[in-house]
């Protein structure tokens, strides 16, 4: 089992981002906290002082049992005034001959296409950014089968000062065979 996390930072300051509902591009030279746009991967559930690995494509693959994070910062000035944050993000099948839309189940095991994070809140992260569990991954392809493939829109809404942002990135995940819950025959 291993830890995915999309890692996504916002400016405020910038026109541009905010009036395109822009990410902030990746920049390759930075610390992997501060790559924005891109897959980390981590051994253990993440914390600021964990060791990550910075993934070279804007498409990750992963296996059953793995876990998908999303974390949102903003690399802009710090603000004086509180910020709140929220995610969201909306998966769907890249195939129309795969049979599950969602690597994700609810609870009660039905598929959960859309995960969202709740309200806005507080920084959650100890470093002052916000850091979202989506869940773990259950549905997998069996054994030396063709990965599943996703696209998705990961999406942030953030609060300052009553003003709503709203910051949006499309990545893609492939869901390789591998050890897990749901790795079987297609349903």
């Amino acid at each position: 089992m291993a830890f995915y996390t999309l890692n996504l930072g916002f400016n405020l300051n910038s026109t541009n981002s905010v009036m395109w509902g822009a990410f902030d591009q990746r920049q390759n030279s930075l610390p992997a906290l501060q790559q924005s746009e891109a897959w980390l991967e981590s051994a253990e559930y993440p914390t600021p002082g964990s060791i990550f690995t910075i993934l070279d494509d804007a498409k990750v693959t992963v296996a059953g049992a793995d876990n998908i994070l999303v974390r949102l910062f903003s690399s802009s000035t710090v603000s004086p005034h509180p910020i709140t944050a929220s995610s969201v993000l909306v998966i769907g099948r890249r195939n129309h001959q795969q049979a599950f839309r969602t690597p994700f189940t609810c609870g009660d095991g039905n598929a959960r296409a859309i995960l969202n994070s709740g309200n806005p809140e507080a920084p959650n992260f100890g470093d002052g950014s916000w850091l979202f569990h989506l869940g773990e991954i259950v549905h997998a392809p069996p054994p030396l089968s063709l990965p599943y493939k996703f696209r998705f829109i990961a999406g942030a809404t953030v609060m300052r000062d009553g003003t709503l942002y709203t910051f949006g990135h499309d990545p893609e995940m492939d869901v390789g065979p591998g050890v897990g819950p749901g790795v079987g025959p297609l349903p």
